[in-house]
């Protein structure tokens, strides 16, 4: 009895996928359709020229990396004094270790 459901299950199952199999081989694919898109009308405009390149317009930016350049020129002198001191206070300390020796 077991063996009697075991095949009417399997092959209910094979029937059941080939007839998928063979459902999706014979359909129809839909063919490809071409849309178009509408290009919206715009007015003229006049097209200004460019200013050459090499042009000097001071603007906020200009203003901006100057300020940053100022900034960070002092906060490099400032660095480098402090090392000249350090180095200083170094030699001094080693004409002192040296004067006691």
């Amino acid at each position: 009895m077991l063996e009697f459901i075991d095949k009417i299950v399997h092959t209910d199952v094979i029937k059941y996928y080939l007839r998928r199999v063979t459902n999706m081989a014979n359909a129809k694919k839909p063919k490809a359709t071409h849309r178009t898109k509408k290009v919206e009308k715009k007015s003229f405009v006049i097209y200004r020229d460019p200013a050459p390149f090499f042009t000097f317009m001071v603007t906020d930016q200009t203003v901006y990396w100057l300020v940053l350049l100022t900034l960070i020129t002092a906060l490099s002198i400032w660095v480098l004094n402090i090392q000249i001191r350090i180095l200083d206070i170094v030699n001094e300390v080693n004409e002192l270790v040296s004067f006691i020796q």
